[in-house]
């Protein structure tokens, strides 16, 4: 899986998962891989811990890698420092980490998911919009465009916006990162927008903001029949005043179809973990 910004951890203190992220040193962790839908067991599962020793500007970080028993549970004494992360995937279910008071929760992988992509939108120097076209899966202009970037007013270095044209709509996914804290917001979007396999049938605006942090949005395209999601990742911005926002996207081509699944495998959600020393305990778990 691709590379992504990362600046903040999610947080985890759970019945199955008795620490918390972002506070004191402490040793030891244990938690429980549950399915999203029937909270039966998921044994197998590789489970990452994410942790630091030091301050936010000089910090040892490690990722501490353990498997789940026959019954879903994993444990180790042998973990140390500040837990920052905590996060868990198995073959044939999407990676997720755990908030308060709850065991990790794996959704299925549905049948026929759909490729995740790159895309973007820019704004020269000249103040030319490139938009974007789920269909042809490239920048257009804007009068081909689904989705069309927009600057804020007098600025000319930034995007501020996305607005849709045509009978499309966009939603824009509120995450709440206040508990958060640490070097692996990416990894936390990522699991989020992995699991939004359906878009929403109403609450679409015509624009959305773009905020300073990182975002998930959900588009209906502006036939008004094909739907899209798409994860923030960064913007480039040019001494001469040109900008490009850059997106990851996943596209639904049958019309009417509001499904939005994603390839994953486990090998590609590792590829985004990498945030340290592996130290791998997987194998001294007893099955």
């Amino acid at each position: 899986m691709d590379d992504m910004r990362c600046s903040v951890a999610a947080s985890v203190l759970s019945c199955g998962l008795l620490f918390s992220f972002g506070c004191k040193d402490r040793s030891g962790v244990h938690g429980k891989t549950v399915s999203l839908e029937t909270g039966a067991p998921i044994a197998h599962s590789v489970v990452y811990v994410h942790t630091s020793k030091g301050n936010l500007f000089d910090r040892n970080q490690f990722n501490w890698i353990l498997s789940s028993d026959i019954n879903g549970g994993f444990h180790s004494d042998q973990i140390t420092g500040r837990i920052e992360g905590i996060y868990a995937i198995a073959p044939g279910w999407y990676p997720n980490f755990a908030e308060t008071e709850a065991p990790i929760r794996l959704r299925r992988i549905p049948p026929m998911a759909l490729a995740r992509r790159r895309g973007s939108v820019s704004v020269s120097s000249t103040g030319v919009v490139g938009g974007f076209n789920f269909t042809l899966g490239n920048e257009v202009q804007k009068d081909s465009a689904d989705l069309v970037p927009a600057l804020a007013t007098g600025e000319r270095h930034s995007i501020k916006a996305l607005s849709i044209v045509g009978r499309g709509g966009i939603k824009r996914n509120p995450v709440d990162l206040s508990k958060s804290v640490g070097t692996s917001v990416g990894i936390k979007f990522n699991c989020l927008f992995l699991n939004i396999v359906e878009a929403p049938e109403e609450g679409y605006d015509k624009r959305a903001e773009v905020t300073d942090d990182l975002d998930i949005y959900i588009v209906r395209c502006a036939d008004g029949r094909h739907y899209a999601k798409l994860l923030e990742r960064y913007q480039e911005l040019s001494p001469d005043g040109s900008c490009k926002l850059i997106f990851d996207y996943v596209y639904q081509p049958e019309a009417d179809s509001r499904r939005l699944p994603t390839r994953v495998t486990a090998e590609q959600f590792e590829d985004c973990l990498d945030l340290g020393k592996r130290i791998d305990l997987s194998a001294r778990v007893h099955q």
